[in-house]
């Protein structure tokens, strides 16, 4: 009982403080910890929903190709999505009617599989989370960037461990924001830091780039 205290009073502290702006739109793995941070819109990653559907080892033939029958028509719908991203928004409208449609057809659990059948349950249990980008077109169908970008964090603490003090997590979680930030957005890091650390300022900043690649 005691830490969902904590976590509740740290999640009140954030949704309240003034101090950094609150994150209206998430999208991340459904991992708990990210329940309720965003202030509008939880999305979820497909390609992490699609990993349940991976796991199936099916033992008999039957099972075998209802699974990968199915998983053909996941991909399908998936790349309807991608598509509807593309789309000029005075045709989005009338298209986010059918692909809820789709989707409300698709994932029914009612094959002669049923470990198939409580993945694709819980694909239709996540459906407002998963459809998301029907709502706001901006956000990307899968966190792979971020995934990765997290990834030279994990490597670095394999092999150095972790910072000895509080200002070096600091100053180490800084550098590898600006990296990654920069070469996300095709900037030189090393260049950037320069011209930051030589108060120079030739270069935009990168908050300025990242408003006008995502306005």
């Amino acid at each position: 009982m005691y830490p969902r205290i904590l976590e509740s009073l740290a999640l009140g502290h954030y949704h309240e403080q003034v101090g950094f702006p609150v994150v209206k739109s998430l999208l991340s793995d459904d991992a708990p910890e990210y329940l309720r941070i965003a202030l509008w819109l939880h999305a979820l990653c497909w390609i992490h929903d699609a990993r349940h559907y991976n796991k199936l080892t099916p033992k008999i033939e039957l099972h075998r190709s209802i699974k990968e029958e199915f998983q053909n028509k996941y991909w399908q719908f998936y790349y309807q999505l991608l598509d509807f991203k593309e789309l000029p928004a005075s045709r989005q409208e009338a298209q986010k009617l059918i692909l809820k449609q789709q989707f409300e057809s698709l994932f029914k659990p009612s094959t002669n599989y049923f470990q198939l059948n409580e993945c694709i349950s819980r694909t239709l249990a996540n459906k407002d989370k998963l459809l998301a980008a029907l709502e706001n077109p901006a956000l990307p169908l899968h966190n792979n960037g971020m995934e990765l970008g997290a990834r030279r964090v994990v490597r670095k603490r394999d092999i150095s461990l972790h910072s000895w003090s509080k200002t070096g997590t600091k100053v180490r979680d800084a550098f590898m924001s600006i990296v990654e930030t920069a070469n996300k957005l095709g900037v030189n890091a090393m260049e950037y830091i320069a011209d930051r650390i030589s108060q120079k300022h030739d270069m935009p900043h990168l908050a300025d780039l990242v408003r006008q690649a995502y306005a």
